[in-house]
């Protein structure tokens, strides 16, 4: 099993973290419909994939080497969260996207040096 499913399920269940949060603010019905509807998709196709990747598959050949899957590590989670964060600051007020800012930029310089060692 290859458990992609959980990045996208862990999403999903971050956009529903942010929709709760947004209740705080007293948003619009359409706001939190929007945002809670796409947390709960996105955890639905998550609950699909596992589905999906519970078939039968061939056993790996021994000494099959590790493949580097630099879309699941952390620094692309991160960047993808601070672009996130970022974008609901605009509805939410300028600190949250100065927070969001600062996780992608971090973010990014994870993914350098990721990129750094793969090379050596």
């Amino acid at each position: 099993m290859t458990r992609g499913w959980r990045v996208v399920a862990a999403w999903g269940l971050w956009l529903c973290l942010l929709a709760a949060i947004q209740i705080i603010f007293t948003p619009d019905g359409i706001e939190l419909a929007l945002l809670a509807g796409a947390g709960v998709g996105t955890v639905l196709v998550g609950l699909l994939a596992l589905f999906g990747e519970q078939r039968d598959l061939p056993p790996r050949p021994e000494g099959a080497e590790t493949v580097e899957l630099s879309s699941t590590s952390v620094p692309t989670m991160a960047l993808a969260v601070g672009i996130a964060l970022a974008a609901l600051g605009a509805e939410v007020g300028p600190w949250l996207t100065g927070i969001g800012a600062g996780l992608a930029v971090f973010a990014i310089f994870g993914l350098v040096r990721e990129r750094r060692t793969a090379r050596s």
